[in-house]
């Protein structure tokens, strides 16, 4: 389920299993293992990731409770656009 909150602008968040996550990138199907690359690298800066997968591709998303709000980043180390 996912939803709209405010956070400076519009963002996408999604409820899984009782946590709340915000949406960080979107993934062609073909770019499965670049996917599951990012997501190892954020949960190795002991944040909490999920990845959504559906026809249109994947989905990186990052638990709220790990997200810095301060400076509306998802990461320490930012995942690199592409």
């Amino acid at each position: 389920m996912t939803f709209k909150y405010w956070q400076g602008d519009v963002k996408v968040g999604m409820h899984y299993q009782n946590e709340l996550f915000t949406y960080v990138k979107s993934y062609e199907p073909a770019k499965r293992l670049q996917a599951y690359d990012d997501a190892c690298e954020l949960s190795e800066q002991d944040l909490h990731v999920c990845l959504t997968a559906s026809e249109q591709g994947y989905r990186l998303w990052q638990n709220l409770k790990s997200y810095d709000l301060k400076s509306d980043s998802v990461a320490e180390k930012p995942v690199a656009a592409g």
